[in-house]
């Protein structure tokens, strides 16, 4: 075959230009590199919007329940009846005139909580001075979801942390107002904060709570060593006759028919305050549930009745009894005496439990692994 030389010629020309302009319009690698950035940054942030979903451990055998109540026993609630053999029924009777004075001053109010909406629940956790840290913890756990990014409390579920000032350094008092300045969530009152003080505080607070919050469904009262699932407890609340039984308080029951009175130690009861050798039935005072309209009742009783130590056993038991409202008993509560209280905990079959030696990060950790709808 025979090649011609002038159209080999324009061929070869013809490649070389073809070559050249492509190379010319092909993008730098500093361009490159930046659309290659920008695609990976997009990429970024839909991942960091929609997360992908963890894998379930059903493969490990791991049933997660689906709904909070799954583990929780039935019956949701029992009923607390009391055996008054040896008591004296006069004396759970209010008196005519006011007999006890509940201090309503507060050098920081916390009045804002419940102004902003009105919300269903009231968490009141009883704290002390130098238990910032804690606080801290507790807002970054289980009543994280209670905040805005900004602290600020919005939702249906609101929590304060309450103190007495009387007592306190200028400097703690300075902490204290530095903390509610920040958060928000904080309450002081004008009286000592005492061991011996808890069923006054304890009446403070109600007292609090019915003036500034008077629209809730229910108050829920926590120690600060206490644990919460929130889900999970407001199902149950949702369980409750609450048609029939408006004025109610529920918890774990205290484990005896009888509830002995201590004369000596730290939950001693003066006879002349308290002349009976037990208690009406009462809840554990690690956690218990007050409905909203209880709590007005008891605010408004506080004044004709004396105050007698052991908060759980006044307020539970002898208030219950002297105002006729239902006790609802549940041992999903919290109680001390429970063996591997937190691995019934995580495992969904109580709604609170004692913090111990545990590290609040790592039940919360757990529990958001198996977290169900909110309610």
């Amino acid at each position: 075959m025979i090649r011609h030389p002038k159209r080999t010629l324009f061929f070869v020309m013809f490649f070389a230009a073809c070559t050249f302009i492509c190379f010319r319009i092909q993008p730098s690698n500093s361009t490159h590199n930046r659309q290659s950035r920008h695609v990976v940054e997009q990429n970024f942030m839909e991942i960091t919007r929609f997360p992908t979903p963890k894998k379930s451990n059903e493969s490990f055998g791991v049933r997660l329940p689906c709904h909070p109540l799954e583990n929780i026993t039935k019956p949701y609630y029992l009923y607390i009846k009391d055996n008054m053999t040896g008591i004296d029924k006069t004396f759970f009777k209010l008196n005519d005139s006011k007999i006890t004075e509940i201090p309503m001053d507060f050098s920081t109010s916390g009045h804002h909580i419940c102004s902003w909406t009105v919300p269903r629940i009231f968490f009141a956790v009883l704290s002390v001075a130098n238990a910032s840290a804690s606080r801290l913890e507790i807002r970054e756990t289980w009543a994280s979801e209670f905040y805005t990014e900004s602290w600020r409390q919005l939702s249906q579920r609101r929590i304060a942390f309450f103190f007495g000032g009387a007592g306190l350094s200028s400097a703690q008092l300075r902490s204290l107002q530095d903390e509610s300045a920040r958060f928000g969530d904080i309450v002081v009152g004008d009286f000592n904060d005492t061991y011996d003080n808890l069923s006054l505080k304890m009446a403070v607070v109600i007292s609090w709570v019915a003036q500034y919050c008077p629209n809730i469904e229910a108050m829920v009262k926590i120690d600060m060593d206490t644990f919460v699932n929130v889900d999970a407890l407001l199902h149950l609340l949702k369980e409750l006759p609450t048609d029939a039984h408006k004025n109610y308080v529920y918890g774990n029951r205290y484990n005896n028919d009888q509830a002995p009175v201590m004369r000596t130690g730290v939950w001693r009861v003066p006879k002349t305050i308290y002349p009976f050798e037990f208690f009406p039935q009462y809840v554990y005072g690690h956690s218990y549930v007050i409905s909203g309209s209880a709590v007005k009742l008891l605010a408004k009783s506080f004044p004709y009745f004396p105050i007698i130590p052991n908060e759980d056993a006044f307020v539970t038991g002898i208030m219950s009894l002297v105002l006729n409202i239902t006790r609802l008993d549940k041992s999903a509560f919290a109680d001390l005496t429970k063996e591997d209280a937190v691995l019934t905990f995580d495992r969904g079959i109580d709604v609170t439990v004692v913090m111990k030696k545990e590290k609040r990060e790592v039940v919360w950790s757990t529990l958001r692994r198996k977290k169900c709808k909110s309610v």
